[in-house]
């Protein structure tokens, strides 16, 4: 089977669910035989431990016949770390190499981490980056347990680098509410400046729906800015998708993607 006309399979792990979509592409580039599934997971702490992934990723591959697939992973919770960092060099192996003696890379276990070039600093001599931190442990997990099904992981992405992909020109504290928790991302002019997970959802956030009874919006993203709470714009790219798809959140976060 030629490596491009593979069913390619989007996943991004929650703490009680994977999110999934599963798609093919034509000849002609266009996805076709889309679909979204939510594989629900008994542990809630699965993703947590790598003999549990291996698990878990491998009733996800039976249970939905996930063989001889391209494979792409999304990232976020408390397990991934974002640093944004300035250098003298705008050149990838200088910053990967200054990266490899940070201490959110060497402190407690071994990790897997990527650089990637944002521009210019402000200060007109330096150059600025954002490096992604996970434990080595738990991703080769996930790749070693799709490898086992016959399946190629062949991107691994994180959930703050989609939402600013998905959302036209962020400026301000995005919340991405789960059942669990809320992804917390801030951005200046569509650029990523700092992420968090945070355990359960925010005071102030849950303040804002009461005072507005606005309980309708509890699992939307919302956009803090300037201590006004708007929705954020969707890419006009990904607004004419999701018209033709009808996706809910968070599967819609993957439109970038197809």
């Amino acid at each position: 089977m030629i490596l491009s006309h593979r069913r390619k399979i989007i996943i991004m792990p929650a703490e009680n669910s994977i999110y999934m979509i599963s798609y093919y592409k034509n000849w002609y580039r266009r996805c076709s035989m889309t679909e979204v599934h939510m594989f629900s997971c008994n542990n809630p702490d699965w993703f947590k431990s790598s003999e549990k992934i291996m698990v878990v990723i491998s009733q996800l591959c039976k249970s939905y016949k996930v063989q001889h697939c391209c494979v792409t992973i999304i990232l976020g919770g408390e397990k991934l770390l974002l640093k944004r960092m300035q250098l003298p060099s705008k050149k990838y192996a200088a910053a990967f190499s200054a990266m490899e003696w940070d201490e959110i890379v060497n402190d407690n276990g071994k990790k897997l981490f990527d650089v990637a070039y944002i521009g210019p600093a402000a200060d007109g001599m330096n150059h600025d980056w954002m490096a992604a931190v996970y434990p080595y442990d738990l991703i080769m997990a996930f790749c070693t347990a799709f490898r086992q099904e016959e399946n190629i992981v062949d991107i691994i992405d994180t959930l703050p680098s989609l939402l600013s992909r998905f959302y036209n020109d962020l400026s301000g504290t995005l919340y991405c509410q789960t059942e669990t928790g809320t992804h917390i991302c801030v951005y200046d002019q569509g650029i990523l400046n700092a992420y968090q997970w945070c355990d359960g959802i925010p005071k102030e956030f849950l303040r804002w729906i009461e005072n507005n009874e606005k309980k309708d919006m509890l699992y939307r993203p919302l956009m803090k800015m300037k201590e006004k709470w708007i929705l954020p714009c969707i890419q006009k790219d990904c607004q004419k998708k999701l018209s033709n798809y009808h996706w809910q959140y968070p599967a819609a976060f993957f439109l970038p993607l197809l």
